[in-house]
């Protein structure tokens, strides 16, 4: 049985083709009327749906009678996304016939590409130049791209400015010491922290290296001034910062070399849960025309493709209604139906007569699986005296994977 509900995959298929309009119609917004008429859906039915995927996060309500509708990213990505239970899309362009197209330096992914990651790293800067500097010269060891602010004065105007850099890196790190930093006056937070929870709110990978009590100590008994390196004005704000940022991923450091080691290791950690996006030298550059257009291509076909999944799919549940009112009656004709296509999974078909239907209600059974891509291979053969029929090639009739998936969904 199907683990998906029949009000989900409802749900499922009204986002569904939201997709396609968007991807291969290219429609921005489209009417839910459009297509509660194509899923013949009743006006309540579709309101509860509408909202309950805004609720979601996966389309965007663009009037008060919730009548027009986009799909959002998070929309796009669900869709994307095999779901439990269906057969996973594969691409419908593959690397091979890409790398023809474009030329044998494309490396999808591969060593030759040499990509690199830029990691934009964030601190409060009087304090912590060293270790910045520890971090500048692990990251260009480790082959990426370090990228910061530090070197700005603060202010409005700037923080746009940073979070732009942040937009185009692929990894935010964070040094953490002893102070909270410039406060900004709007928030009353300070830019460190701004462009922390920037960072989280987009969701990119983010890590952090903290000082250790120990070596904070250190550099206090070394500094001019307490609060050099010792927040003093704002401790309760740094206490509830740092507090964020303990409950994330982040390493301690003692010394340089700490800092040093765990931008090492986080970086390779990373790189195996992300799909990188990343920089690439120009000496490998193609034409990105060529790339965003087979990439469009490829959404659009495979759009097409998951639409076919789900109209089979739809076809299995409407088949599935008829035959649990049918199934309990072995003469009626969709318990026939199902006894025939059972047997033919099994490769135990067996003459019409045995089913105790006639040769023509047999061979309107057959070509209808046929014709619906239930079955596929054998032959059909009528004529003769009586009315003969005959499937030929028995062996080689075979039931398909939505035929399989019919029987599945009815308890055969």
């Amino acid at each position: 049985m199907f683990d998906i509900s029949k009000i989900q995959t409802i749900r499922y298929v009204f986002l569904q083709k939201l997709y396609e309009k968007y991807i291969i119609d290219q429609a921005r917004y489209v009417s839910t009327n459009t297509i509660a008429g194509e899923m013949d859906l009743e006006l309540g039915k579709v309101n509860s749906i509408v909202h309950y995927l805004e609720e979601e996060g996966l389309i965007r309500i663009l009037d008060d009678q919730a009548s027009v509708v986009s799909i959002t990213h998070d929309g796009i990505k669900k869709i994307e996304t095999p779901l439990p239970n269906f057969r996973p899309l594969q691409s419908t362009i593959p690397e091979v016939q890409i790398k023809e197209q474009l030329g044998s330096k494309v490396d999808l992914g591969g060593a030759k590409m040499k990509k690199k990651l830029q990691i934009f790293v964030s601190s409060t800067y009087t304090d912590l130049i060293s270790e910045r500097q520890a971090a500048v010269e692990a990251i260009l060891k480790a082959g990426h791209i370090p990228a910061g602010m530090e070197l700005f004065k603060a202010g409005k105007e700037q923080l746009e400015t940073i979070y732009r850099w942040i937009d185009e890196s692929d990894i935010y790190m964070l040094i953490l010491g002893g102070r909270y930093g410039s406060v900004e006056e709007k928030t009353g937070k300070s830019y460190t922290h701004l462009e922390y929870e920037y960072a989280l709110d987009k969701g990119m990978p983010i890590f952090a290296v903290v000082i250790t009590d120990k070596y904070l100590s250190e550099k206090v008994k070394l500094a001019d001034k307490v609060d050099d390196v010792r927040e003093i004005v704002n401790h309760e704000k740094y206490v509830g910062f740092k507090k964020l940022v303990d409950s994330k991923l982040r390493e301690s450091f003692d010394d340089l070399k700490d800092i040093e080691l765990a931008v090492h290791k986080t970086i390779a950690d990373l790189k195996e849960q992300h799909s990188f996006t990343g920089w690439v030298s120009g000496k490998y550059a193609v034409n990105t025309g060529d790339i965003d257009a087979l990439q469009i291509e490829n959404r659009r076909l495979t759009a097409e493709i998951s639409k076919k999944d789900q109209e089979n799919k739809l076809l299995v549940d409407q088949l599935s209604i008829l035959t649990k009112k049918d199934k309990d009656n072995a003469s009626s004709t969709m318990g026939k139906f199902y006894e025939i296509l059972n047997d033919i999974a099994r490769k135990a078909l067996k003459n019409y007569d045995e089913y105790e239907i006639t040769s023509d209600e047999f061979e309107e059974l057959y070509r209808m699986m046929l014709k619906e891509g239930f079955v596929e291979g054998g032959t059909v053969v009528t004529g003769g005296p009586g009315n003969y029929m005959e499937i030929f090639s028995t062996d080689d009739t075979r039931i398909t994977f939505i035929g399989m998936q019919m029987l599945v969904a009815n308890g055969y």
